[in-house]
């Protein structure tokens, strides 16, 4: 998985404006009907932005996450990840599992097995592209939060 981690200190005045935005009036339609990477109020304090991976018609899994929560003091940390890497382990599980039984199903399984593994690692674990998505997400982010972003290196230190 990987992440990245900021806090922001916001003005009274764009704190207010987060306490007081309403995804009917402000937010744009979320995907799969509108724009993907929409940024959504999840609760009283909590906002998401989610850029979505297709997985087959009409389906679709979260691949990417920005979460802000709203703090108090008028600081919000803010924390975009990655998400689906159980998929990617998943996937390379079966690769493993289906070369165990090479001896008995031979040629097809090992092929099998190999291509599991290999689009286990290279679709979700090693994840190409993962960091454009994160600065995609960070944009969006950046865009409808307005304030002194410094990052955060996870251990509280700011």
């Amino acid at each position: 998985m990987v992440q990245r981690r900021f806090t922001v200190s916001l003005e009274p005045a764009e704190a207010a404006r987060l306490r007081a935005f309403d995804n009917a009036a402000e937010g744009r339609v979320s995907w799969p009907l509108g724009e993907n990477r929409t940024f959504r109020r999840r609760n009283r304090t909590t906002f998401e932005v989610k850029d979505y991976a297709s997985m087959g018609p009409g389906k679709a899994m979260v691949a990417t996450l920005g979460k802000a929560v709203l703090r108090e003091d008028d600081e919000v940390d803010v924390v975009i990840r990655t998400k689906g890497s159980w998929l990617g382990w998943l996937l390379v599980a079966g690769g493993l599992l289906t070369l165990t039984v090479i001896p008995r199903d031979g040629i097809v399984a090992a092929a099998l097995g190999v291509g599991l593994a290999l689009a286990g690692w290279g679709l979700f674990l090693r994840r190409p592209g993962a960091h454009d998505d994160l600065d995609a997400i960070e944009q969006v982010m950046r865009s409808e939060i307005a304030g002194g972003w410094s990052p955060d290196d996870g251990r509280g230190a700011r």
